[in-house]
């Protein structure tokens, strides 16, 4: 999808998912405070937003001028959205008092016959429901849709029973973008694996993002995985190798399991190193089950007989019951003298991980620009992961060599130094 549509994040309470949809590039963020009784729960949290340059809308059922007025002087959000029947005369005072607030209505099939008109011209925003309760989970008709005109129809997000199938179905109608709340919730738990999936199909691909790897930190170091707010990295990554396929690289003395507990609310990548299909098929299953909610993908190394039907990275070629809203991505992570064996078997995959050499490896490195460079086409339109033993100077050298905008994964250069953060954050970031 080329035009990449806004996708506003409704129902944030908890700072960790808060976060990752910050990093997922998500451009609204919707804390409730439906009732009055609500004002100034939520107030730190949005604080903590704000900080990080997020757009919080506050969400609310409040309809008397005082007590919205309060809430606004408040929170200070960037904008409110009455989540009830439009009320043009409550609108054009909310608008006159504060001229800089994004204002967002709520438009619903209750409605038997909106004024379009009047919301084009007060609103900068409409969300499209179901109904005015909201976060039902429930599918909407959009039996007014067809009657929007232009103008307002660009500033309107679908909302209602969105998810990934749906966002493709919906694309091209000509709205702005999409509104999302059930999705991403699990009985009172956050699905940080849904909101990753939806990403994938919104705003495709990711580029300049990191992850940090914690496969060879000590456990009684874990406690630095609590700086995750305040953090730039988008996810963290643990690798799990029994020396099957690389007997030299082995993670089993490494406290791989019990660092995926301390994990379990935040979101987290594991990287399979096995050379046994039907190992890797059980450890799938097993890792998914445990982590169902916070495991967001799976790496699985490439090695010549793996069964490529395990590879669930496709997101634009019909795959779709091996891709939406609840499905585990698996993606294909290749060792650089392998990408010419990987690119004959046709291994179509819109994710792609690859192992380079590490950096004193001069002789490795130029080869492996010299195969990245033979195969540079095959990685259009792919959100392509550059791994293992990665420092700054590192990154800097593919920035200007190879010239796109790669994904990171690193580890001891951060678990060895967590200052060093901001200034590989800075540094992945530049053009």
């Amino acid at each position: 999808m080329k035009d990449q549509k806004i996708l506003k994040v409704c129902k944030i309470d908890s700072i960790a998912f808060a976060s990752f949809a910050l990093k997922q590039k998500a451009d609204f963020f919707g804390v409730h405070v439906i009732y009055k009784k609500d004002i100034g729960k939520r107030f730190q949290l949005v604080q903590d937003i704000k900080a990080q340059n997020g757009k919080v809308i506050i969400v609310t059922y409040i309809n008397d001028l005082v007590t919205l007025q309060e809430v606004i002087a408040l929170y200070q959000p960037a904008g409110i959205q009455f989540h009830y029947p439009f009320n043009a005369e409550l609108v054009q005072t909310i608008k006159q008092t504060n001229p800089k607030l994004s204002l967002f209505g709520v438009l619903s099939d209750e409605e038997s016959s909106p004024n379009f008109a009047q919301m084009d011209q007060l609103l900068d925003w409409v969300v499209y429901d179901t109904n005015y309760r909201g976060g039902t989970g429930e599918a909407s008709a959009y039996k007014h849709l067809k009657n929007i005109p232009p103008s307002l129809l660009s500033k309107t997000l679908l909302a209602g029973g969105i998810n990934p199938k749906r966002v493709r179905e919906l694309a091209k109608v000509g709205t702005a973008g999409f509104d999302v709340q059930s999705l991403f919730r699990s009985g009172n738990l956050l699905n940080f694996r849904s909101l990753e999936n939806l990403v994938d199909v919104l705003k495709f691909p990711r580029t300049r993002s990191f992850s940090v790897s914690l496969t060879d930190i000590p456990l009684t170091q874990m406690k630095n995985i609590g700086r995750y707010f305040v953090d730039p990295n988008l996810d963290y990554h643990l690798d799990y190798s029994d020396t099957s396929l690389y007997p030299n690289f082995d993670t089993t003395k490494c406290g791989i399991e019990e660092k995926e507990r301390f994990l379990s609310q935040l979101p987290h990548s594991i990287h399979f190193f096995l050379n046994s299909n039907e190992k890797l098929r059980e450890q799938i299953a097993d890792f998914y089950k445990k982590y169902s909610l916070s495991l967001t993908h799976v790496f699985l190394q490439f090695f010549p007989e793996i069964d490529c039907s395990l590879f669930t990275s496709q997101r634009k070629h019909g795959y779709e019951e091996k891709f939406n809203d609840s499905v585990l991505k698996v993606i294909p992570s290749v060792f650089y003298k392998d990408l010419d064996l990987f690119f004959e078997r046709f291994i179509e995959c819109d994710f792609i991980s690859i192992v380079v050499p590490p950096p004193e490896k001069k002789q490795n490195i130029e080869s492996f620009i010299e195969v990245y460079k033979r195969h540079e086409d095959k990685f259009k339109d792919k959100e392509v992961w550059l791994d293992r033993n990665l420092n700054i100077e590192f990154v800097k050298m593919f920035q200007q060599r190879l010239g796109r905008d790669f994904n990171y994964i690193i580890g001891k250069e951060v678990i060895s130094d967590w200052t060093k953060l901001p200034a590989i954050h800075e540094q992945i970031s530049k053009a």
